[in-house]
């Protein structure tokens, strides 16, 4: 393995042994709503789910929506480049721009017209501030290629939902507490029998070392991966896969969802955890870092900023 060869030559040199942690920053700023994930070695899944999987009959979980203890294993090293991702989840008023300017698709998920009406609906000012929820594969992939990006890939998420140490969870290896998310946030809101999402911002305590936050408590993340079952065949240099073509099988990584005790784990849930969903995540964007000295020209957020006027109307072009 490349990776490894490296660094053990180096031992020879004796500067550092093969397990160093090295991190190559970014070359390339940020812009105002994302951060810069260094790149680097890390440990993606989990060697060992604490217990077996509750009964269906007790939590409704089972089949192929539950996935195995396999899922999550065997934990392994994965080397990534640097790249930016959204700080925090897409709100519903980012969605609802992104709908307006003729890019996005709505569908009964996002409408409050899906199950008991009781979830979403994207045009409620109300919501503008909460998580977007209710986006499957292809509309999660439109809203961040209309804001200059792309999808997440999992092993991204993970790195950057585990930091660069992979602690279980956001904050390190503690058990979270109210200090992690809200304890006491009162009654739902719009008729919700629990907490579905949050306003974007409100859970502090869920905050990665590099500054992302929400990671586990806000939403779900929907992700650009088709589901496997687990990481036995997973190119520790190449650890993506490739982009979903059966929008039932792709993966999404839990925050409010996983609400009930699951594996043992009560929410929010380790940032190791994932599954895969039908259509109920919410998304943040990722961007790939551009080297300043690349003749490769890096798209900028004035640039974004126009394309999307021209997409919806506000501009002209000759």
């Amino acid at each position: 393995m490349r990776g490894g060869f490296v660094s053990c030559v180096v031992v020879m040199f004796g500067l550092f042994g093969c397990d160093s942690q090295e991190l190559s920053p970014c070359h390339s700023k940020p812009w105002d709503d994302e951060v810069c994930i260094r790149g680097g070695w890390f440990t993606i899944g989990h060697a060992q789910v604490p217990n077996a999987p509750p009964a269906c009959e007790e939590y409704g979980t089972c089949g192929d929506a539950a996935p195995s203890q396999q899922a999550f294993a065997p934990s392994v090293k994965v080397h990534l480049k640097p790249f930016f991702i959204d700080k925090y989840p897409v709100s519903v008023k980012q969605y609802r721009a992104c709908v307006d300017a003729g890019v996005c698709e709505v569908d009964c998920w996002t409408t409050k017209q899906c199950g008991d009406g009781r979830y979403w609906d994207y045009r409620d000012p109300a919501l503008d501030d909460f998580a977007i929820l209710g986006l499957n594969y292809r509309r999660a992939q439109d809203y961040c290629q209309w804001a200059g990006k792309r999808l997440v890939w999992e092993a991204e998420w993970e790195r950057a939902a585990r930091g660069p140490d992979s602690t279980d969870y956001p904050w390190g290896n503690d058990p979270p507490t109210c200090e992690h998310y809200p304890c006491d946030l009162g009654t739902p809101p719009f008729g919700w029998s629990s907490w579905i999402s949050y306003p974007v911002g409100s859970i502090p305590g869920d905050r990665s070392p590099e500054g992302v936050m929400e990671m586990v408590t806000n939403g779900g993340d929907v992700l650009a991966d088709r589901w496997i079952s687990g990481f036995t065949d997973l190119d520790p240099e190449a650890p993506f896969r490739p982009r979903a073509s059966d929008l039932d099988k792709y993966v999404t990584r839990f925050g409010t969802f996983a609400t009930e005790t699951y594996h043992g784990m009560n929410y929010p849930v380790p940032a190791w955890f994932r599954n895969q969903s039908p259509g109920f995540g919410g998304t943040r964007c990722a961007r790939d870092d551009v080297d300043t000295k690349s003749p490769r020209r890096a798209i900028t957020p004035e640039y974004v900023r126009k394309r999307q006027e021209i997409l919806s109307g506000r501009r002209v072009t000759r």
